[in-house]
């Protein structure tokens, strides 16, 4: 197959979940199939030094970066304004209409258009070729969970919505990240199951693997982290779930000052110490960081998809203490593969002295979570299923017809 891949964002560097994921299915599906990407890219990223304009990701998948200043502007200060979504993507490709992406449009069999934004322009130049929603969590469920829907909000919740249930209820296939986002498209806008695949979140499974006691120990001194027990959140990003699992960190940090809180990701700009509080700013070498660390605190209580990093630790082997809304979307089971604490301080205290002072309960579930991530999540299974999903779409009869008669 030629599969052009329309994405909202720059790919690389891999600096959030979305991003994860996109590279990590297109770069698998690109050893049997030609991939070609058509990514926004963000002012951020024209200032970036050595940013490319093309990439060349494997032999048979090459990235494109639309560059435009006036258009990236406009993308980022919606998105900052809008809770984190780029809302106006799709209108910078309708006013700019990029002739790369035409000519690309043109080569594929079909496309793949990453979140609702760029729907409705991909489409109109896709000239009967199967358009493919690849959803990354149900966008008004993500909007809504974060509450306080007065005013501004519910303009934005609105305008989401539109975009969002035109985008599902047209595609030719919609792929979501869990069972429960199918069944949210389908109560919320009468979609139809059938036209709907479930291609879950996962974990590069060769880079994550559990780390024994010299090998936590080598990377800890590499890292400069201090001695003593180290529990690890990640937060990719500077959105309201992330904001407001930090506050649930700081909370349980102070109730254990002899735990050393890890903090990696681009919620913080620069690197900075608080206390027993160790930002890191973004890491190009997140592994590392994973597997240093005896334990990942997940107290994520808003937003929708499903949660890579909780993914990826779990593929490390690390014992995981979580929010119920953390695991949501996930085979994951409390008391086998994690532990999920109650929204409370005192039960997440608890739950996090319990994996640090159990050694045996600690690798019971770090092994445990290792074996299910494998089996479930590991981002090779995850793209042959899409692979099979997008093949099977091609050679529908519905779709065979339809070529005919273009």
């Amino acid at each position: 197959m030629r599969i052009l891949d329309v994405s909202p964002r720059v790919t690389l560097p891999l600096s959030s979940g979305s991003r994860i994921r996109i590279y990590n299915l297109l770069s698998r599906l690109s050893a049997r199939n030609e991939v070609r990407q058509f990514s926004q890219s963000r002012v951020l990223d024209l200032r970036r030094r050595g940013f490319e304009s093309e990439k060349q990701v494997t032999p048979s998948y090459r990235d494109f970066r639309h560059r435009s200043l006036v258009s990236s502007s406009l993308c980022e200060i919606m998105e900052r304004a809008g809770f984190g979504v780029p809302i106006l993507c799709g209108y910078t490709l309708t006013a700019a209409k990029p002739r790369r992406l035409a000519e690309w449009a043109d080569w594929a069999d079909l496309v793949v258009v990453e979140f609702p934004w760029q729907y409705g322009y991909c489409r109109s130049i896709a000239k009967g070729k199967p358009v493919v929603l690849a959803t990354h969590n149900v966008q008004v469920a993500k909007i809504r969970s974060a509450g306080n829907h007065g005013g501004l909000r519910q303009f934005w919740i609105a305008w989401t919505e539109a975009l969002e249930r035109r985008a599902v209820l047209d595609a030719d296939l919609v792929l979501a990240v869990s069972p429960e986002d199918k069944d949210e498209f389908v109560r919320f806008y009468g979609a139809d199951a059938e036209k709907i695949a479930v291609i879950p979140n996962g974990a590069d499974v060769d880079l994550y693997q559990p780390a024994d006691e010299a090998t936590r120990s080598a990377l800890r001194s590499r890292l400069t982290l201090p001695r003593g027990p180290i529990v690890i959140f990640p937060a990719a990003q500077r959105q309201t779930p992330l904001v407001e699992a930090i506050k649930w960190v700081r909370r349980v940090a102070a109730r254990l000052p002899e735990v050393t809180f890890l903090i990696t990701g681009a919620i913080a700009k620069r690197p900075r110490v608080e206390g027993n509080l160790r930002f890191t700013g973004f890491v190009n070498d997140f592994a590392s960081h994973l597997r240093s660390a005896d334990c990942l605190l997940c107290p994520i209580d808003l937003g929708g998809g499903t949660k890579i990093k909780l993914i990826e630790s779990a593929a490390a082997g690390l014992p995981i203490v979580a929010f119920a809304e953390s695991v949501h979307g996930t085979t994951f089971r409390s008391g086998q593969h994690l532990l999920v604490a109650n929204k409370s301080v005192e039960s997440l205290v608890a739950a996090v002295r319990l994996l640090l002072n159990d050694a045996d309960s600690a690798k019971r579930l770090g092994a445990s979570a290792r074996a299910h991530a494998v089996q479930y999540h590991d981002w090779g299974r995850i793209a042959r299923t899409m692979e099979s999903s997008l093949l099977s779409l091609m050679e529908s009869p519905g779709r065979r017809q339809a070529e005919l008669l273009a």
